[in-house]
């Protein structure tokens, strides 16, 4: 299922972790409208695609010299922001509970930092680096030239 998202280029969504935008649709940069902390809120959730966490972490992650209620408002007003820029396709979708928050990225949407872990857990699997794979995790690494969630600069992108 992870060789999907490597080889699978028909999709015309595709998300880029490495550079200054996020969203691409058939190759052109979607800008969304959104800034500061809202935008950065919505790298944090791509970068950790699938993974299920607390809102009072977050909360707290981004708005921490806030109260709780002004954390939880600032929280819930970014969320409803990200809801309505978020681009349209049924692999992309911002699971909110009372809770919880994530996002779902399908694995048929190319999202450049995951394949390129894909590349490196591959290349360093216990039959070494094939020549196939070489090929792929150079291309990964060339198309990845730009720093990591550029332009973003909240505590949490150096930890990544």
């Amino acid at each position: 299922m992870a060789e999907a998202s490597i080889s699978n280029r028909d999709h015309d969504l595709s998300i880029s972790l490495f550079g200054p935008t996020l969203f691409h649709r058939s190759g052109e940069p979607l800008q969304l409208g959104l800034k500061g902390t809202t935008l950065e809120l919505l790298g944090f959730l791509l970068a950790h695609a699938g993974h299920e966490m607390r809102r009072e972490c977050i909360a707290e992650r981004f708005w921490s010299a806030s109260s709780e209620a002004r954390q939880r408002s600032s929280l819930n007003s970014a969320i409803w922001r990200i809801g309505r820029k978020l681009p349209v396709d049924p692999g992309l979708r911002l699971i909110t509970t009372d809770a919880t928050l994530s996002m779902l990225v399908d694995p048929a949407i190319p999202v450049d930092a995951r394949d390129l872990c894909i590349l490196v857990h591959e290349a360093c699997g216990p039959d070494g680096l094939a020549p196939d794979c070489a090929a792929r995790l150079e291309a990964a690494i060339a198309a990845s030239d730009q720093p990591f969630l550029d332009g973003f600069d909240a505590d949490w992108t150096l930890a990544e």
